[in-house]
């Protein structure tokens, strides 16, 4: 992992509508995932896990871990995309699900809970959430 400018965590965090900074380092993983930690903690020289996974950098743009989705969801004004029973239902099973907005990553919103990030592809929901994560049973 290696440390990664504030500035340009929140380059990307903009496309969201997030202008606000929060008091923490940005670390980054070779594979892109951004991980965040409090500015008040040592940081050692060499690390190899530490702090929480917030997201990961894709090629078309950022996409939020669940985690970073409802920590940033108050900061957001644009970007976030409200599902429906139907869709909730499919994304906690793991299933991409067929929504009606413009190609882009999106925070996923449901009634009152912040449920993950997500991307939109051709009307698409692709989901992201790991096997151990999903339910299996409603």
């Amino acid at each position: 992992m290696k440390r990664i400018k504030s500035r340009d965590v929140y380059a990307m965090l903009e496309y969201y509508g997030i202008k606000k900074r929060i008091n923490a380092i940005f670390f980054v993983t070779e594979g892109g995932k951004v991980f965040m930690i409090p500015k008040y903690i040592d940081v050692p020289a060499k690390i190899y896990s530490l702090g929480l996974c917030i997201g990961k950098i894709e090629k078309e743009g950022f996409r939020f871990t669940i985690e970073g989705a409802q920590i940033f969801y108050n900061l957001a004004t644009k970007q976030i995309l409200e599902l429906n029973d139907e869709q909730l239902y499919d994304w906690v099973r793991g299933i991409n699900t067929k929504v009606n907005v413009k190609d882009g990553y999106y925070i996923l919103k449901y009634k009152d809970d912040i449920v993950g990030g997500g991307k939109v592809k051709n009307g698409v929901l692709w989901n992201f959430v790991k096997k151990n994560r999903r339910i299996k049973k409603l």
